[in-house]
């Protein structure tokens, strides 16, 4: 229902309507939306608008944020373009995490296996963004990305932002003040903050990654690598004392160790799991719930998600960036191992209740003694091969799957009753709700939560 409220407010309500309302029920409308959703574009849109009409009235505005003063209009418009070379349409929309474009495939040109194209190339100025394959989206063939704000840092102040699929085929969409009938291909950005080094940055490290995030120079990379094992060394250690259970690695982190005893080149995420043997879905919040207290006991901040997924993990020292994501590993009786984000598999929970001892750059680490069943259940069967542009599968009946991790995330209520509880034992680490952080002042956003993810 908040996705379908956002979709439309976004998509589907007319900009005669939008802009009809005024500007004062407008804000109101915003941050009503928001305090249902929690969808931070809300926030930013609403914020903007206050912060317009600050400066309108001589006012100095109560806060200000960089994205506020993003634009886009049309770069390249065509009256006579040949359909056949227009291989779908794309949509872009400033955010508040960032740049988020989205788009899909004409029906008509992907019905034929050899008129079906594989990926599209994201290109600003010509060059390459990134490569995103392509994937089921709203029924059809499509991709979704978002350009993540530390990304936009690096953009020129001025830029063309366009898409081409695998075919060589362009995209075409609709840009702010357009006629529907015109074709437009590519988007004209004004980025006041950007650097202009987006250029020598794509080609120092490569084009963004699966996340949306500018890839980081070797040296950056060695040290959040070596900053990540070092945090593990030392949650490993409070599981193992406090909580008397492995803590052990997981997805893309258990990927790399197991095929090549290190981390996926470029990788910069490290994901671990523990297991659960509890059943129903209120024993499980519960116990993550414990887990979680435990760590903030011993000094440790923990995060959690805008939909108060358990958890994130980090310490006071390393900062926002290096963290670790703790998935909880477990099983309904259905024959299945569940595991958010959305793995629902054909695995048996002892696979990951018994661990082995292996290394990760001379560090030790434990992994799941059928790492590679889940490996191959999880990735499908070329998990062995690398692939630079891999996006998480996706399981089936994925509905179902989503809806039973969903109960399993801590409600607002959930997240305040922790909340209190963590201030009132006066327990030394710190827990961070996404959900009630409050986006602005930006500053204070920034130094407690950061743009990772």
């Amino acid at each position: 229902m908040k996705r379908l409220i956002l979709d439309f407010y976004r998509n589907h309500l007319p900009d005669g309507v939008k802009n009809a309302v005024p500007p004062v029920l407008k804000v109101g409308m915003l941050g009503g939306l928001y305090g249902l959703t929690r969808y931070p574009d809300l926030r930013m849109w609403q914020m903007k608008l206050l912060h317009d009409r600050a400066r309108g009235f001589g006012r100095a505005p109560s806060h200000d944020d960089p994205m506020f003063h993003c634009r886009m209009t049309a770069a390249s418009t065509v009256s006579g373009i040949d359909a056949g070379q227009v291989g779908g349409r794309f949509a872009v929309t400033f955010g508040f995490h960032g740049l988020k474009i989205h788009g899909t495939c004409d029906a008509h040109l992907v019905a034929k296996p050899a008129d079906k194209p594989e990926w599209v190339d994201i290109l600003v100025d010509g060059q390459v963004l990134r490569r995103e394959n392509l994937g089921n989206l709203n029924g059809g063939l499509g991709f979704y990305y978002t350009i993540r704000r530390p990304a936009l840092e690096l953009f020129p102040s001025r830029c063309v932002i366009e898409v081409r699929d695998s075919l060589g085929r362009t995209f075409d969409t609709r840009a702010p003040s357009q006629s529907a009938r015109s074709k437009v291909t590519a988007l004209d950005l004004s980025i006041p903050f950007g650097s202009g080094e987006l250029s020598r940055h794509l080609a120092a490290t490569g084009p963004l990654d699966k996340k949306g995030w500018p890839r980081p120079s070797s040296v950056e990379l060695a040290r959040r690598q070596a900053g990540m094992l070092a945090l593990y060394a030392r949650v490993r250690r409070v599981f193992e004392r406090s909580l008397d259970r492995p803590l052990f690695l997981l997805y893309g982190t258990l990927l790399g160790q197991h095929r090549s005893g290190d981390f996926i080149p470029g990788d910069d995420d490290f994901d671990v799991g523990y297991v659960s043997r509890l059943q129903t879905p209120a024993e499980i919040k519960a116990e993550a719930i414990h887990i979680m207290q435990a760590l903030v006991a011993e000094g440790l901040i923990v995060v959690l998600n805008t939909q108060g997924r358990p958890f994130r993990v980090r310490d006071a020292e390393s900062g926002v960036g290096i963290h670790l994501d703790c998935h909880i590993v477990f099983t309904t009786g259905d024959g299945h191992v569940w595991c958010h984000p959305q793995a629902h598999l054909p695995l048996a929970l002892a696979g990951f209740e018994s661990v082995e001892h292996s290394e990760m750059r001379g560090a030790p680490v434990l992994k799941p003694v059928d790492s590679e069943g889940f490996l191959r259940t999880h990735y499908g069967p070329g998990w062995r091969t690398p692939d630079p542009n891999y996006a998480t599968s996706h399981t089936s009946d994925m509905g179902g799957v989503t809806r039973g991790l969903r109960a399993l995330c801590l409600t607002r209520r959930d997240q305040r009753r922790l909340e209190r509880q963590i201030v009132q034992k006066g327990l030394p680490g710190a827990f961070i709700p996404r959900a009630l952080e409050p986006l602005y002042p930006l500053d204070r956003y920034i130094e407690r939560v950061g743009f990772f993810g």
